[in-house]
């Protein structure tokens, strides 16, 4: 089954077209969404950009390489692109945001429930 752009993108659409939501939720939810979907996406991304070689592994690639297509950020010291690097950083960073937040209104509720 091929999903096409237009079908992921439908929800969210009626989503953001909602007349009563302020301009700056929109904007937030849209660069959340969107840094959502990227790190989603970002085992694929970095598999497909170097055909399985492992990207963070030091002296992985040559050192201190200016931006380029092949590295648009260029490579680290240690020999690490630096871009996969942060895609890395971005999906972990997000789990982490978001499994604090899960967490944290959970204790929350049942402290609240507990108090009465």
């Amino acid at each position: 089954m091929r999903i096409s752009i237009r079908q992921l993108i439908k929800p969210l659409r009626s989503l953001l077209d909602f007349p009563r939501i302020n301009l700056k939720i929109k904007i937030g939810l849209t660069i959340f969404l969107i840094l959502l979907a990227i790190s989603i996406l970002e085992p694929s991304i970095n598999y497909l950009r170097f055909k399985g070689k492992d990207f963070s592994k030091p002296g992985s690639f040559e050192r201190l390489l200016p931006p380029s297509l092949e590295f648009p950020l260029g490579t680290s010291s240690y020999g690490r692109d630096v871009f996969g690097s942060i895609l890395l950083g971005l999906r972990y960073t997000l789990q982490i945001g978001i499994l604090s937040g899960i967490l944290i209104t959970m204790i929350s509720v049942t402290i609240g429930f507990l108090a009465g």
